[in-house]
């Protein structure tokens, strides 16, 4: 019953066991949903617009729409025309070379060019994994776990909005991020 743009959280909570290898006890803590405000009569269009969308599409469509594929080259960009797929990964390399605006136009051009509106992702987790920093910040995002260190679960959330608008403003629209990773060194 959910429509696409409503908010959800979910929180959750866990701890490793003794080794510092296996995560124990995971339970959600809180799960809420904000829908977004519409009329009955503007949700109605939404769902038959998705719904429309849905039926004319082929198979082959529907199936690609699970796919974040590399950024387009010559060979992903005759797969990108032809199926439509749901997204865009994108890596260093897809930035290193091109300034700001290059990247914002090549996104919109794609944009713009495809029949259902895109996700163009990106890992941008911060500390040494920086795909788009590195080239456009003065300063890359700092790892999370040194950001927690300096600030607590507040100062996370600061640098994830942080992270968004930066990443919003190129046409990037989904972060991989945050990955949980546990670290197993005792030190």
């Amino acid at each position: 019953g959910l429509l696409v743009g409503n908010r959800i959280s979910i929180r959750y909570e866990g701890k490793l066991n003794q080794n510092n290898k296996d995560i124990q006890d995971v339970k959600v803590q809180k799960y809420e949903v904000k829908e977004i405000k519409l009329s009955q009569e503007k949700k109605g269009v939404v769902n038959q617009e998705l719904s429309t969308l849905i039926q004319n599409m082929s198979l082959e469509e529907k199936v690609a729409q699970m796919f974040l594929i590399t950024y387009p080259d010559k060979e992903t960009e005759t797969f990108l025309k032809t199926f439509q797929p749901g997204g865009v990964l994108m890596f260093a390399d897809n930035f290193s070379n091109k300034t700001e605006e290059e990247v914002t136009t090549d996104i919109q051009t794609y944009q713009n060019n495809a029949r259902i509106k895109m996700f163009f992702a990106v890992d941008e987790e911060g500390g040494s994994v920086v795909r788009v920093s590195q080239y456009y910040r003065k300063q890359r995002f700092q790892s999370p776990q040194m950001i927690y260190q300096q600030g607590g679960f507040e100062a996370i959330v600061n640098d994830t909005k942080e992270k968004n608008i930066f990443l919003k403003q190129l046409g990037i629209n989904l972060n991989l991020a945050p990955v949980v990773d546990v670290t197993t060194n005792s030190n």
